[in-house]
């Protein structure tokens, strides 16, 4: 079995979903609609949910990991967007910085 989309549960989809297609390359796939939207990524689609109560932003129980050989380096191209990392931290040979999308949500890249 694999896994086929993460959703988020969110206030305002359009933003949402448009801070994951500019920083993060996604493509939307048809059927949006004010309150969904799916985008398209590498292995598992992100789906973005118009929230109707529970956890969304950073009451969420989840984080989105983004894979990169290089964490220095991907924040410094992340940060020529206009999107803030926290400090790159290390565990031996793991790498990885926090930042979060509009909602709140949590993101991290990370060399694991």
């Amino acid at each position: 079995m694999r896994m086929s989309r993460v959703i988020l549960f969110v206030a305002n989809v359009a933003e949402v979903s448009d801070f994951y297609v500019r920083h993060f390359g996604f493509k939307a796939l048809p059927g949006a609609s004010s309150d969904w939207v799916e985008l398209a990524g590498e292995g598992c689609n992100l789906g973005i949910h118009k929230a109707r109560g529970g956890s969304s932003g950073p009451d969420s129980p989840a984080k989105i990991v983004f894979y990169c050989a290089d964490v220095p380096e991907a924040k410094k191209a992340f940060e020529a967007q206009g999107l803030k990392f926290g400090k790159v931290n290390e565990f031996g040979e793991m790498r990885f910085a926090d930042a979060a999308d509009p909602a709140g949500n949590p993101i991290q890249i990370s060399n694991r």
